[in-house]
């Protein structure tokens, strides 16, 4: 099953310092509802474990993340992992836009692969869960910018 989810968002913080936090893995964990054990393998990759929870559903996922591009105001990552019998991969892409006076645009498309026991809940339920924790996560980084750029 696959679902793709985007969006954009003004941050009040510099372009320089949104790409900097965007490429910090480890800042960007931090915005990562229920996770625990991130540990940063080199400046490209990481793990975590993450609490999923789709209806019955609930457990532990292994994730394995790395970036896939860092260049110019363009991050993108990928997420891999399983557990609960099921597995998912996430691509993240993330376009930073200058705005001027201090603000940038944030626009970011994801999709999610999910394989295994989760994607039996149903289409409608994982979209729903899905489009929750990604909204959850982009509003975290904006709060961590616009609250440094302070």
């Amino acid at each position: 099953m696959q679902i793709k989810l985007d969006g954009n968002m003004e941050i009040t913080a510099p372009i320089a310092s949104a790409y900097g936090f965007l490429t910090d893995t480890q800042s960007v964990s931090g915005c990562i509802p229920d996770t625990e054990g991130f540990k940063k393998i080199d400046d490209k990759n990481f793990t975590l474990k993450a609490k999923v929870g789709i209806g019955m559903v609930r457990g532990l996922f292994d994730l394995r993340g790395s970036f896939v591009k860092k260049e110019g105001s363009a991050v993108s990552y990928t997420i891999e992992g399983n557990g609960i019998g099921s597995n998912v991969k996430i691509l993240l892409d993330i376009q930073l836009k200058e705005k001027g006076a201090g603000a940038t645009d944030m626009v970011w498309d994801s999709t999610f692969e999910l394989g295994g026991l989760i994607s039996g809940v149903g289409a409608s339920i994982i979209k729903k869960v899905s489009e929750d924790k990604i909204n959850i996560i982009i509003t975290a980084i904006k709060s961590h910018l616009e609250s440094a750029a302070k």
